[in-house]
């Protein structure tokens, strides 16, 4: 027995931070998950892609998706990042939801100090910092 799925008329705004620039590790997988669960139950999504030198009002995204990257590219979304840091900030204290993984989830504390190379500004969004050792888990 098939079900047809109702149209909530609901949209999930979804901005989804430097999507070229991230993703090493397939997280993109995370973005047709929640496309996927919510075409199940009815509700639209909206995805909007933010790349490096544009900063858009984050508080106007019911969620901000932010991948893994590897270290060159990690590099140039710290320096880019500095720019989103404030919008992003006031997301967070406007209850945006966040899903971070990785790369994403260290730029949003204040520092990434890789264990070779410079250590990496975040935005400070959440308070903590990550700094790598010679093992990588």
């Amino acid at each position: 027995m098939s079900q047809s799925i109702q149209d909530t008329g609901m949209v999930i705004k979804i901005g989804h931070l430097y999507p070229t620039l991230t993703s090493v590790a397939a997280d993109r997988g995370n973005l047709f998950s929640i496309e996927k669960r919510c075409t199940w139950r009815g509700i639209g999504t909206s995805v909007e892609p933010i790349y490096v030198k544009q900063t858009p009002d984050f508080t106007q995204y019911d969620m901000i998706l932010f991948h893994g990257a590897a270290d060159r590219e990690m590099e140039i979304a710290s320096k880019d990042i500095q720019f989103k840091a404030a919008s992003l900030r006031e997301a967070a204290e406007s209850n945006t939801v966040f899903l971070s993984v990785c790369a994403g989830y260290q730029l949003l504390g204040h520092y990434y100090k890789p264990f070779e190379g410079p250590e990496l500004k975040g935005t400070g969004v959440l308070d903590l910092y990550t700094e790598g050792g010679n093992i990588r888990l």
